[in-house]
């Protein structure tokens, strides 16, 4: 079994997150250790005390240095935004599918926005406002949830960042820390598109552009 302070240095060294925090100085090491207690329990396959946890923090947390933890490899390449925007989620049903699809062979030729995801027991697209019209007489399921006001905001980057453990989740803090409420999130090899309100879209546009690409 691994010991609590091998744990805990391999933990921050992975994570961009608490690697800044404890180089800043700027935890709550008493909350911290409570809150990283079931990560180090579960690298270590045994119970921890988060007193051992806080003396493990604060030995580490003295060998800190201030360094720029935004390094060169995590850049992305272009930011793009898809506006008017509306979103609707169902319970899946092999008839909603069938007709989604018929939607989507519908608007392909046309280029329009139409994407969809699934998960166990729903169904969530997300399309242009001004496909409304022909969502509406091809659906006629009733909707879980619906928002008319959603745009989409996207990043891509290089290949070599599929690899790279942590890219995705950095992209997610920054947006997180601005308190912007994520509707859905989305992801295809090289490209990863949040979708969110259209009045949260200045501000994770500049946030992303700032951290990413300046």
């Amino acid at each position: 079994m691994k010991k609590i302070s091998d744990a805990l240095h391999d933990l921050v060294a992975e994570n961009q997150f608490f690697e800044f925090g404890l180089s800043y100085r700027i935890f709550n090491l008493t909350q911290l250790a409570k809150f990283i207690q079931p990560l180090l329990e579960a690298r270590t396959q045994k119970e921890v005390q988060p007193s051992a946890i806080l003396m493990s923090l604060s030995r580490l947390q003295r060998t800190k240095e201030k360094v720029a933890v935004q390094p060169t490899k995590f850049r992305i390449e272009n930011i793009f935004v898809r506006s008017n925007l509306s979103t609707i989620t169902f319970f899946r049903d092999p008839n909603l599918l069938k007709e989604i699809r018929q939607i989507s062979g519908k608007i392909q030729p046309v280029n329009s926005f139409f994407e969809f995801t699934q998960s166990t027991h729903e169904i969530t697209i997300f399309f242009e406002n001004a496909l409304t019209e022909l969502v509406g007489s091809m659906i006629m399921e009733k909707p879980k949830y619906e928002n008319r006001q959603v745009a989409c905001v996207g990043v891509s980057f290089a290949e070599e960042l599929f690899e790279v453990p942590g890219f995705l989740g950095l992209l997610m803090q920054k947006i997180n820390l601005q308190n912007i409420n994520l509707i859905e999130v989305s992801s295809t090899y090289t490209e990863f598109n949040f979708y969110l309100e259209e009045k949260d879209v200045k501000l994770a546009f500049e946030t992303l552009h700032d951290s990413f690409l300046r």
